[in-house]
C-alpha cells in the first residue's frame, strides 16, 4: 500500500515539475516567463477592444441612419447618440432627442407648476418640409433642428407671457382686497359713531354711511369679479396644459414604438457585425429626458438587449417583435 502511494506522489511531482524544466531548458528565467505571460494576455486584451471598438463605430452609423428616417410630424426628433463599451458588462448607446430640452421646461407635467392664464397663441413656425433626405443631407437635420429650437422658444415665451398676467390679476385681487378692508372698517367707525351722535349730526353720518356702503358693494363687486375671472383663466391654463400632456405622451408613445422597432430590426439584420462582443456582454439603449421620476426629476428610458437574443435573432430563431419583447425595460 505505502508503496502505491508513493509511486503516485512521485508521478505527480513529475507531471508538476515537467513545464517548469522546459522554461529552464529554453533559458528563461521564471520570473521573465510569468512577465511575457501578461504581455500576452494585456496585448490580447488591447487588440480585442480595438475590434470592438470598430465593430461598434459602424453599428453606431447603422443605427444612426436608421433613426434619422422622418418621424411624425409634430413628433419628438432623435437627434444623435454616442456609444461606449464597459468591460465584463457591455454596450451602451446613449440617445438624445428633442424631448430632452421640453422635458426641462415643463418638469411638472402641469400638475405642481405656477400657471397663468391663456395668452395670444404663439407666432407660427414654418412647417417641417415633407420630403427631406436623411440618408444624404446633413442639411435636413440641422433644418429641423432650428425649427424645434423655435418652437420651444415661443412655448417660453408663451408660459412667462401666462405668469405675469396672472401676477398682474393676483396684484389687483389684493389691491381690491385692501381697498374693501378700508372701506369696511371706516363703515363700522361710522355706524359707532352714530349711535353716540346728536340728532343734528346723525343726519350728516348717514348720508356718509350710505355713500360708503355703496362703495363698499362696488369693492365687494369687484372681488367677486376678480375672483372669477381668476378661476375661470386657471381652469382653462390647466385644461391647456393637460391637452398638451396628452399630446406629448401621444408623441413620446410613437417615439418609442418608432425607434424599438428601428434599433430592432437594425440589431436583426447587422447584429453579427459585433463579433467581438462577447456572447454574455448586454447591449443596452439610454434614450435620455424621456420622462419624469416620482422626484419630479427627468428619468430616461432604457432597454437593454442580450447578445444571445440578438444572435437569434440574426439567425432567424426570433424574429424584431421577440427581439423588443425579450429586452428588458424601465425608466430610471
Amino acid at each position: 500500500m505505502m508503496n502505491t502511494i508513493t509511486k503516485t506522489l512521485r508521478q505527480s511531482n513529475k507531471t508538476a515539475i515537467l513545464p517548469l524544466a522546459l522554461v529552464s531548458c529554453m533559458g528563461i528565467s521564471l520570473p521573465a516567463f510569468a512577465a511575457t505571460n501578461a504581455t500576452a494576455t494585456n496585448t490580447k486584451s488591447v487588440d480585442n477592444y480595438s475590434e470592438i471598438a470598430k465593430e461598434l463605430t459602424l453599428m453606431q452609423s447603422v443605427l444612426d441612419t436608421a433613426l434619422k428616417q422622418p418621424a411624425t410630424k409634430g413628433g419628438i426628433r432623435y437627434r444623435g447618440m454616442s456609444v461606449n463599451y464597459l468591460a465584463d458588462q457591455g454596450v451602451v448607446f446613449e440617445i438624445s432627442s428633442s424631448q430632452s430640452r421640453s422635458i426641462s421646461l415643463f418638469n411638472h407635467n402641469g400638475q405642481n407648476m405656477p400657471v397663468g392664464p391663456h395668452a395670444p397663441a404663439a407666432p407660427v413656425t414654418p412647417s417641417i418640409p415633407d420630403i427631406i433626405n436623411f440618408r444624404g443631407m446633413e442639411e435636413g437635420i440641422e433644418q429641423i433642428e432650428v425649427i424645434v429650437e423655435n418652437a420651444m422658444e415661443n412655448v417660453e415665451m408663451a408660459f412667462f407671457e401666462h405668469r405675469d398676467e396672472l401676477h398682474q390679476l393676483r396684484e389687483q385681487e389684493r389691491d381690491i382686497a385692501w381697498e374693501l378692508r378700508d372701506a369696511q372698517r371706516e363703515l363700522r367707525d361710522l355706524n359707532f359713531t352714530l349711535r353716540n351722535a346728536d340728532s343734528q349730526s346723525k343726519d350728516e353720518l348717514t348720508k356718509e354711511i350710505k355713500e360708503l356702503e355703496k362703495k363698499v358693494a362696488k369693492y365687494s363687486a369687484k372681488q367677486v369679479a376678480a375672483e372669477a375671472k381668476s378661476q375661470a383663466l386657471l381652469n382653462e391654463r390647466q385644461s391647456k396644459l393637460a391637452q398638451q400632456h396628452a399630446q406629448k405622451e401621444q408623441a413620446k408613445k410613437q417615439f418609442l414604438a418608432q425607434f424599438e422597432m428601428q434599433v430592432g430590426d437594425a440589431l436583426c439584420r447587422f447584429g453579427s457585425g459585433l463579433r467581438a462582443v462577447p456572447n454574455t456582454a448586454y447591449v443596452n439603449f439610454v434614450i435620455k429626458d424621456m420622462g419624469l421620476g416620482t422626484d419630479g426629476h427627468a428619468s430616461n428610458q432604457i432597454y437593454v438587449f442580450t447578445m444571445q437574443d440578438i444572435k437569434a435573432c440574426v439567425q432567424e430563431k426570433i424574429d424584431v417583435n421577440g427581439l423588443v419583447t425579450a429586452a428588458k425595460v424601465y425608466q430610471f
